[in-house]
């Protein structure tokens, strides 16, 4: 994503966010999901087992 990235290549669009730099990777995730509505909407491909955070909630953790 360095490679091309701009500063502030906004899209003039309204609602348009800035994501932080300094974000983290869940923080920035979570934004997008909550942002754009997804977090609200159901899955339409099962969770992968995988995952960490799937892995632990089979694992009963």
């Amino acid at each position: 994503m360095r490679e091309w990235y701009t500063e502030l290549d906004l899209l003039g669009l309204p609602g348009e966010q800035v994501i932080a730099e300094a974000r983290t990777y869940e923080e920035v995730v979570s934004t997008i999901l909550h942002t754009s509505g997804l977090a609200e909407t159901a899955a339409l491909t099962p969770c992968p087992t995988r995952c960490p955070r799937c892995a632990a909630r089979a694992r009963g953790g």
